[in-house]
């Protein structure tokens, strides 16, 4: 499990490496909205463009992405989503590996 490293500043640009590849992230808020949207690219090839990061599960599930298991989790146990001031604090992302949640699942 890795933790993505966000922050509550409204327009975030970056670059991680996952599964053995590199992907270009930008995490923004909108204010309109009032709720956090990431764009995912690889090779300057937009993948998704504004996933909701809103907790429950795979954002990614519903996309025909080669990149899956990243999840929004409250931190703080108050299963709300992140607001403009706590991304990064109370919610956080984290990249989960299949493997990963099988040997939890199992338990």
């Amino acid at each position: 499990m890795l933790e993505i490293k966000l922050t509550s500043e409204p327009a975030q640009l970056f670059t991680i490496p996952l599964n053995g590849a590199s992907y270009g992230m930008r995490v923004i808020y909108n204010t309109r909205a009032k709720m956090w949207t990431i764009d995912i690219s690889r090779a300057g090839v937009d993948l998704v463009t504004g996933v909701p990061l809103i907790i429950g599960g795979d954002i990614l599930r519903p996309y025909p992405a080669e990149l899956s298991g990243l999840y929004v989790v409250n931190v703080a146990s108050t299963g709300l989503d992140a607001t403009a001031f706590n991304l990064g604090t109370d919610v956080k992302l984290y990249h989960i590996l299949p493997e990963e949640i099988a040997s939890v699942a199992s338990v």
